[in-house]
């Protein structure tokens, strides 16, 4: 089902019964990317997922927003849909969104999961970042989602499956159609430093990494995971940076696994 409350997000909710579940998303900005989970969970959870502001089917916003507002839209999509509490999953940039929403709006989240995540950006991540901005406005979306195909999958999928790899490169360049957005996003990234504040969490919390994540190396997770008091922190052996998608089946019995834990 399509919600489109007033601030012109577009939301998506599946599922009728049993808990609320927001899957946020990381640069790319497109619900799409949480397709496979959508799938897995919507029969035994109540599962929302939604647009960034200027991406997809959502409505254009300031090119310049914080991550702290990127959490106030994800507070707005679930009074859209009437969820007083909802576990949040977010990847990547998703996990930056989670972690400012467990320290400014902790009454409304049961727990979070947190992927390929970090609570600031280190010295490789923001010279990959400026890098990835860099390709971005000099070559053009095509350029920068390509290097992203390169840089954020492994190796071996290439080859196992050049065709969904290349699919998913196109869905991806159909969402980075907006470059100021894109960009803008990109720079909230750079500005986000919760490091600081991450031992104030008292949410029960998993943190997720892939030993062959070249975005956010393994360490950044488990730095991330080792700031929040009592997370879990769990590993996949491979999968790269998109690990959700490339590993949905064991990704999914994961969440669920701590899920049914949390709640």
């Amino acid at each position: 089902m399509e919600i489109r409350p007033a601030s012109g997000l577009c939301i998506e909710q599946d599922g009728s019964r049993g808990e609320w579940i927001v899957f946020v998303q990381g640069l790319g900005g497109h619900s799409g990317f949480w397709q496979q989970q959508i799938a897995a969970f919507k029969d035994d959870n109540r599962v929302v997922t939604h647009d960034h502001a200027g991406i997809g089917k959502s409505c254009a916003a300031p090119a310049r927003r914080s991550v702290s507002t990127m959490a106030q839209d994800v507070i707005d999509v679930m009074d859209a849909v009437g969820a007083k509490r909802a576990h949040v999953v977010g990847h990547s940039m998703g996990g930056l969104i989670a972690q400012e929403l467990a320290l400014n709006w902790p009454h409304r989240i049961e727990s979070l999961v947190i992927g390929a995540s970090f609570a600031r950006p280190s010295n490789y991540i923001r010279l990959l970042l400026e890098f990835r901005l860099k390709i971005l406005r000099d070559l053009g979306p095509a350029a920068y989602c390509r290097f992203q195909a390169l840089s954020g999958i492994p190796p071996e999928l290439f080859e196992a499956d050049l065709n969904a790899v290349l699919c998913r490169e196109k869905r991806s360049l159909a969402a980075t159609s907006n470059v100021d957005a894109v960009a803008g996003r990109i720079l909230a990234i750079l500005d986000f430093d919760r490091s600081a504040d991450l031992a104030s969490i008292r949410i029960p919390t998993l943190v997720l990494a892939a030993k062959d994540d070249t975005f956010v190396p393994l360490e950044e997770s488990r730095r991330l995971a080792e700031g929040i008091e009592g997370a879990r922190f769990e590993v996949f052996e491979s999968g790269g940076h998109f690990f959700p998608q490339y590993l949905s089946p064991a990704y999914c019995s994961t969440v669920k696994a701590f899920l049914n834990c949390a709640s």
